[in-house]
């Protein structure tokens, strides 16, 4: 996006005077390059901790338009919470100056209970340098993180009504970590905003008997709570293609900071934070492989950063032995990343495998949702998956029970449809009693055998619990993991709303 896609988004704007706030390291340039005229205020929302503080207290006296540029989709996230302070305007224009190509634009959810009653005007535009922008006008002034909420909402998706924003403590990463989010509607790792990643430095680190504790002196021990988390909503593994050209990824460091190589020429600049957005996944997404080099970058929290943003994308990664320093990447991710090397990965069928096993790894480790789930906020929040399992053959109903009770990850109910028969049936007592030792909840629904199917299914999930739901018969033989990506917030599921997920319904 070039500073001249800025001075376009608000071009159309009406005489007054302007606030004109950024978030990412590259706006602020974009904004001082722009030439917005005189008696334009500046303000940069992450200079200082607390968002309504800080900008109540950066903000000198009212505007009539506000202007918030937020270098990607991960910044306009973070921005919600950052914009809570400024003054209403009648005129406000978000602009997104990246985003990757499968990121719908930035069309606003308005927050419904005519609050927006007032709208007079909505353009949305594609800027010339590929960006985003949105513009509403209104008779009175609206808050400007209501529009900045709806912007995001839009382009992300969520619940209209919920707050895509940090919602309270969390495991106490902080702030910058992401792990204060709910399901689902935090800043968490894809934003580039605040202070960065923090942690001990190189130096601290090469120190004789650092990582081992030597001399009386305790060891630098990173866990993974230590790195910041990541956004699903933002970094996740939508736009990976299974095919993939034959060229290969390097994170190599040069001049102290990572960079990634493929051949003589650099792809991608790692920035200093170690923070991954759409936009930066979406140019990797034709390579076939990306080797980690584990070279120094910024900080090495900030390298342990990146590569798991990279990994919760579904980017393949692969990787000599990894540095004890990089052990906060989590155990599983330090084992797959070294499972396979690049020309393995040239079967089409094991690269997709790998993906899949990296992001969900990923995701588990360092996603906002998981980290959510291990803190105090969320630890009354275990997901919960309804299994509607509907089967005319009574001799299959064990296996089928016992299919579902080997389920990891997540909480498991069984809505268990006997179609034409009863728990009197041969074998089926005992398997219901098996299964319901294993202290997982299950409901048992008798139909007629003369009941259509479809009949049969509406009436084993009217019996459900109100989360996350999915379908499955007694011929299927599932993995371990089936039902968790049903209640986690990976692109499909994301809205932590009760939906349905279907594999292979059998009769």
């Amino acid at each position: 996006m070039t500073d001249e896609d800025i001075e376009h988004a608000l071009r159309h704007r009406g005489p007054g005077r302007l606030l004109a706030c950024h978030v990412g390291p590259g706006s602020a340039a974009a904004l001082r390059r722009s030439g917005l005229g005189e008696g334009t205020e500046v303000v940069d929302l992450t200079r200082t901790p607390g968002p309504r503080a800080t900008a109540e207290r950066a903000v000198e006296r009212p505007a009539d338009h506000v202007a918030l540029v937020a270098d990607s989709t991960a910044d306009l996230r973070a921005a919600v919470a950052l914009t809570e302070g400024l003054p209403p305007a009648a005129d406000v224009t978000v602009v997104v100056r990246a985003a990757a190509p499968h990121v719908g634009p930035p069309c606003p959810v308005p927050p419904g209970l005519g609050r927006w009653e007032g709208v007079i005007d909505v353009r949305v535009r594609r800027l010339p340098g590929g960006g985003w922008s949105c513009s509403l006008s209104c008779t009175d002034p609206m808050e400007v993180s209501e529009v900045v909420a709806a912007v995001a909402r839009g382009m992300l998706g969520g619940r209209r009504g919920t707050a895509v924003r940090p919602s309270g403590s969390g495991d106490g990463t902080g702030p910058r970590s992401g792990d204060d989010t709910g399901p689902g509607n935090g800043t968490g790792g894809g934003t580039r905003s605040g202070t960065g990643a923090t942690g001990p430095s190189w130096a601290s680190l090469g120190r004789p008997g650092a990582l081992v504790g030597t001399g009386g002196t305790a060891p630098h021990r990173l866990s993974v709570s230590d790195v910041p988390a990541v956004d699903e909503r933002v970094v996740n593994p939508i736009g990976f293609t299974r095919e993939s050209k034959p060229r290969t990824g390097r994170l190599v460091s040069r001049g102290g900071r990572w960079v990634l190589e493929v051949g003589r020429s650099v792809r991608w600049r790692v920035p200093e934070d170690g923070a991954v957005s759409d936009a930066d996944v979406a140019w990797l997404r034709d390579l076939r492989s990306v080797e980690v080099g584990w070279g120094r970058h910024s900080g090495p929290l900030a390298a342990v950063r990146a590569v798991a943003g990279l990994a919760a994308a579904g980017v393949p990664l692969t990787s000599a032995t990894v540095p004890r320093w990089a052990a906060c990447l989590g155990p599983d991710l330090v084992r797959l990343v070294t499972s396979v090397d690049g020309p393995a990965l040239a079967d089409a069928q094991l690269r997709e495998e790998h993906s899949v096993r990296l992001r969900r790894a990923a995701l588990r480790a360092h996603g906002s949702f998981a980290r959510w789930r291990r803190s105090v906020s969320g630890a009354l929040a275990e997901p919960m998956v309804s299994v509607v399992l509907c089967t005319r053959r009574p001799e299959m109903v064990g296996f089928a029970l016992r299919q579902v009770a080997r389920q990891r990850g997540v909480e498991v109910e069984v809505v268990l449809a006997l179609h034409g028969f009863g728990p009197d049936a041969p074998g089926v007592r005992t398997a219901l009693e098996d299964f319901r030792a294993t202290g997982r909840d299950l409901v048992v629904w008798e139909c007629d055998s003369a009941t259509v199917f479809g009949s049969v299914l509406n009436g084993g999930a009217g019996r459900w619990s109100p989360r996350w739901t999915t379908t499955t018969g007694t011929g299927p033989t599932t993995w371990p993991t089936w039902c968790w990506p049903a209640a986690t917030p990976e692109p499909t599921w994301s809205d932590p709303s009760p939906r349905s997920s279907t594999s292979n319904p059998s009769t």
